[in-house]
């Protein structure tokens, strides 16, 4: 990369455009995804679809009034139906159609209730999808979103910027505990912080985190903090709307409490289920707010390519060239 790049508006790759308990509200969803308007419905039999929103035959949008017919989406406008992979399969007179009625093909992956959809700009098909772990004895993952002007590959460079979590979150002391490991669309670390403050009766709070990035879409990471043993995870997913606009969906989930008495002396004494639903409250609450703290800059800043780097801001360099597979243009 040159000292004129720029990040692209779209990055390649899996991400999460909706929750399947979104489609038990309504049957039909829309969405503005990389900078096009797509539909996203759900079958009689269950099976989720993802279609380009607007019918080619006189323009209409699937997602204004169109209804679910068997396996089908049925255009409000003329009555033609579309199934899950954007095939026109008849019109609304019941006469065949031609090909070019059928619209583009949405790669989908639905993963514990996450909805995600394949981007690339040539159509191609995904050699891998995003996987969530599957946590047990945990609490429901609870979820926050903010709609900002960013772009994703901004998103996940602070998860690799050690420096600013001391400036930004406030936190005395970050380490790396682990270094990078990256693989194809995988990125994987670990970093501990400190940060004085209380937290559930704590004067200050030791946590490790464990952070695997699934390309620019999706982010897992189990935090584990002492002393009070609480487990906790967490899920980051940006999704990009426009080419100055994302959407930033959070979601947090916590391993119900084992051992009360390390969280205070007197915590035993609360009915368990209380105890965890009022610690997992607090500790989303602080999630949200931790993430909430860099918005303003990510909303204001310019990307600096080559960033003038100091020692202890961490490994930026790795992670750019790592995210440069998802530049369609630099991928080519």
């Amino acid at each position: 990369m040159d000292s004129n790049y720029q990040l692209p508006p779209f990055s390649i790759g899996w991400y999460a455009i909706a929750e399947t308990s979104d489609l038990e509200k309504e049957s039909v969803i829309s969405k503005t995804f990389a900078g096009q308007e797509i539909v996203i419905f759900k079958t009689n039999t269950g099976k989720i679809g993802v279609i380009d929103a607007f019918c080619k035959h006189m323009g209409a949008h699937l997602g204004k009034g169109g209804k679910v017919k068997g396996e089908c989406l049925v255009c409000p406008f003329h009555g033609f139906e579309f199934n899950t992979n954007g095939i026109c399969v008849q019109s609304g007179y019941q006469t065949e159609v031609d090909a070019k009625m059928n619209g583009k093909k949405w790669p989908v992956k639905v993963d514990q209730g996450l909805i995600f959809c394949y981007y690339h700009p040539d159509g191609i098909e995904p050699s891998w999808e995003p996987e969530i772990p599957k946590y047990s004895n945990n609490t429901e993952f609870r979820w926050h979103s903010w709609i900002m002007k960013s772009n994703v590959i901004d998103i996940f460079e602070n998860t690799v910027d050690l420096g600013h979590f001391q400036y930004v979150h406030k936190y005395d002391e970050t380490y790396a505990v682990d270094p990078l490991n990256l693989e194809d669309h995988v990125l994987k670390t670990k970093y501990g912080i400190h940060r004085k403050g209380k937290f559930v009766g704590t004067k200050a709070v030791d946590a490790k985190f464990s952070l695997h990035l699934q390309g620019p879409g999706l982010a897992v990471i189990q935090a584990n903090v002492d002393p009070m043993e609480l487990e906790s995870y967490h899920l980051i997913l940006p999704r990009p709307i426009d080419e100055n606009t994302i959407e930033l969906k959070i979601g947090a989930s916590m391993k119900n409490i084992q051992s009360a008495r390390k969280l205070h002396p007197l915590a035993g004494l609360i009915p368990k289920f209380l105890l965890n639903k009022i610690v997992f409250n607090i500790l989303f609450r602080e999630f949200v707010k931790d993430v909430g703290m860099d918005q303003e800059i990510w909303e204001n800043k310019i990307y600096v390519h080559p960033p003038l780097l100091a020692k202890g801001d961490g490994p930026i360099l790795q992670y750019r060239k790592w995210a440069q597979q998802f530049d369609h243009s630099l991928a080519n």
